[in-house]
């Protein structure tokens, strides 16, 4: 049968994407300023993929990377470090935290966790603009940690460095205090309310850090309240005291309760304790997640992720997983990144729309191979649309859609017959339209005729070759 090139040889693959070279992406920011990202690397925006002839649907590839911590920031972060300076911080902490060999003290590796959190906090992908520090035993102190012209100062950028003019900073003062007293967690707390007062930032977080049980001054739940947009983390570190501890005055799990999203963490080894602070300021990417339709989000595995969630921040991750089973029709894909920062926690989306086209069998000029075209000719070309078992043309084609040439997007339909005919014998009716020459657009170099229609949600495409001619 003289039908032409089969399609499958013309198309080596059965999905076809038609594409811009780029990567569609959004840029946000987490509650407290920091960047998360999402891009869509393919598909992008507006590709097509065609259904295989006898088919119904197609499995579409989405990939792309997210990060949390790389973007634009915004510093709109202060962080307020709060140290237990009581007689037991000089107690044997059982490691070594300042990389000086030996077994340091509980201040030491509290003073040393200050410093490397705030280092930390100094970098320019950190949310965190401004930072101060308190201290307490039985009595508390909000510290100066920038003597300026106007007098002492309790917030500066973390990068702040005074050393050079005399002037103090967050972590020369950390080092210079000594431990001795009692432990009252109030006067560090209504110290950290001082410095508080001090920032215009959005989001607030004080690190409050005690080894040992509440023994003087108020009750914690008489302190405050707490700024709306301040948050406790605070900590239980060594083996004198737990989150729960409590002789009257308050425990350190109340301490967190006094504002909203407050946590307490037990570090029973006080070398790990510069790691959770940084953790309790800095960034998490948490998850990733795919959407199809507003058809409800389902995760991103890990398997398809590189390297694995959750990673601290900054951090970039890589994903590459399949939608499934998309029929003939527009779809949206959206993807969203999870995370949180200091501020709590946040998301990120990115969407494409895609276009999913249903393929069909077409035969050029039925009867005739090669499929010859005069392309000067005024005269018409016919082509048939073939039916098949789960496909009846003469009642899916909407001729008023009907558009074919070398493109497949030229008005060249003059007339579709009445009668449906079985073209090619194989017991199903088939459509045969008729197209002007003059405007399909065939240029000698051209080998394939491309005939579209849209019916209903759904676009259809079917090629065939053909051989363009230049006789009078």
């Amino acid at each position: 049968m003289k039908r032409g090139i089969p399609l499958v040889s013309l198309i080596v693959l059965s999905i076809v994407a038609l594409s811009f070279n780029m990567a569609w992406a959004t840029e946000c920011n987490l509650p407290g300023g920091t960047a998360l990202d999402i891009f869509i690397d393919q598909p992008t925006s507006s590709s097509e993929f065609e259904i295989p002839i006898g088919e119904t649907d197609v499995d579409v590839n989405v990939e792309g990377e997210a990060s949390v911590g790389e973007g634009v920031v915004i510093k709109d972060t202060t962080v307020v470090y709060v140290m237990d300076v009581s007689g037991s911080m000089n107690t044997l902490a059982g490691v070594d935290c300042d990389g000086v060999s030996g077994n340091d003290t509980r201040l030491v590796c509290e003073q040393v966790a200050v410093s490397e959190a705030n280092s930390a906090a100094a970098d320019p992908k950190s949310a965190v603009g401004e930072t101060g520090l308190a201290s307490y035993a039985g009595g508390g102190t909000a510290h100066n940690v920038d003597l300026g012209p106007t007098g002492p100062q309790f917030i500066v950028a973390p990068d702040y460095d005074g050393s050079g003019n005399g002037q103090p900073d967050v972590e020369d003062v950390a080092f210079s205090l000594s431990a001795g007293g009692s432990t009252c967690y109030s006067c560090g707390l209504n110290a950290a309310l001082t410095i508080l007062s001090s920032s215009a930032n959005l989001t607030k977080i004080v690190i409050f850090m005690s080894d040992g049980h509440n023994i003087s001054g108020a009750n914690v739940n008489t302190v405050g309240p707490f700024p709306a947009d301040a948050t406790i983390h605070s900590f239980a570190i060594g083996s004198g005291v737990s989150c729960s501890s409590d002789h009257g005055l308050g425990s350190l799990n109340d301490v967190a309760a006094l504002t909203t999203g407050g946590t307490c963490t037990q570090v029973t080894d006080m070398s790990d304790l510069a790691d959770l602070i940084q953790e309790a300021i800095g960034s998490t990417l948490d998850s990733l997640e795919i959407e199809v339709d507003d058809g409800g989000k389902n995760p991103i595995v890990n398997a398809e992720i590189d390297p694995n969630l959750p990673q601290n921040g900054p951090a970039e991750v890589d994903y590459d997983t399949n939608v499934a089973d998309l029929t003939c029709g527009d779809h949206e894909i959206c993807v969203t990144a999870n995370g949180d920062d200091a501020g709590g926690i946040g998301d990120c989306t990115e969407c494409v729309d895609i276009h999913v086209i249903q393929q069909v069998a077409i035969d050029i000029k039925p009867g005739s191979f090669p499929n010859s075209i005069n392309v000067k000719s005024k005269g018409k070309i016919p082509v048939a649309i073939l039916s098949s078992a789960d496909f009846d043309a003469p009642y899916t084609v909407d001729p008023d859609t009907l558009t074919f040439g070398s493109m497949g997007t030229e008005m060249s339909l003059n007339f579709c017959s009445p009668s449906p005919e079985d073209v090619n014998g194989d017991g199903y009716d088939d459509l045969v339209c008729h197209f002007n020459t003059q405007e399909t657009g065939f240029q000698s170099d051209d080998e394939l005729g491309i005939l579209e229609w849209t019916y209903g949600d759904c676009r259809y495409r079917g090629r065939d070759s053909v051989r363009p001619l230049h006789a009078e």
